[in-house]
């Protein structure tokens, strides 16, 4: 016979195999600073996959977890879109309700630091995207490239500016 608390440790071992995947692309998020401050774009890609492979298998946890979040919910008499691991730690023994809270504690650490390195790695990005923009339309002549050396006219006044780097009439 199947009960409640077999459920919720079905549930906690899934949260566990979870928790253990988000460890691992906090690690990769990571090393992705460090691959973006280097512009590594073949460890940049390779990390990228990791990542998507081991959301796959994140993903097909998931589908576990909601299943077992399905029968908890009859145990409990709750709607399983509802259900929160606060709420199953208040309506199972005291063991396994410290055990729940603390997964739930380390689990929305591990989420927020993810959070805050795709903050900063998103923040890297678009500093060099704007770098790479602004080079290009230098490069390009779109805007007005105001460098360091502007050649001096007989009047001792700055003379026109090179507007581009490539010499479009040549």
């Amino acid at each position: 016979m199947e009960s409640q608390e077999k459920h919720v440790r079905n549930l906690m071992v899934i949260l566990t195999k979870e928790y253990e995947l988000y460890k691992h692309i906090y690690e990769l998020v990571k090393k992705e600073q460090s691959v973006l401050v280097n512009i590594d774009i073949e460890g940049l890609d390779k990390n990228l996959l990791e990542q998507q492979a081991i959301m796959s298998s994140i993903n097909k946890l998931e589908e576990k977890r909601l299943q077992e979040l399905d029968v908890i919910g009859i145990y409990l008499g709750e709607s399983p879109e509802f259900l929160k691991i606060a709420m199953i730690a208040q309506r199972v023994n005291n063991e396994l309700a410290k055990e729940l809270t603390s997964l739930e504690t380390k689990f929305k650490s591990v989420i927020q630091e993810i959070l805050n390195l795709n903050k900063s790695n998103k923040f890297l990005i678009n500093r060099s995207l704007q770098f790479f923009d602004k080079n290009i339309q230098v490069f390009f002549g779109a805007m007005e490239d105001k460098g360091l050396y502007t050649p001096l006219t007989n009047t001792g006044k700055p003379g026109a500016q090179t507007a581009s780097l490539v010499d479009w009439k040549a």
